[in-house]
């Protein structure tokens, strides 16, 4: 990953992961959630990620945000 991308995971207190329906299954799973053994921790490189996945086929994708200062960490926690 180039340079700016290191600096966005060394400073980001948050992480996000992708969701979905891959093509073929029907239950939601987890998509992507370390690409490449990088944590995603920046919104615009999720949502890049997310038409990513969608455009490989996946459908119902959704997005994930983890605040790794949030004591009450909770699966609602959803950006659609």
């Amino acid at each position: 990953m180039n340079d700016e991308y290191v600096k966005l995971v060394e400073n980001s207190n948050k992480e996000y992961v992708i969701w979905g329906i891959k093509p073929g299954e029907r239950e939601e799973s987890l998509l992507l959630a370390k690409p490449n053994g990088m944590t995603i921790t920046n919104m615009t490189i999720a949502k890049k990620f997310k038409k990513w996945v969608e455009d490989k086929g996946a459908t119902k994708v959704r997005i994930q945000e983890i605040d790794l200062m949030d004591n009450d960490i909770g699966i609602e926690k959803v950006i659609k």
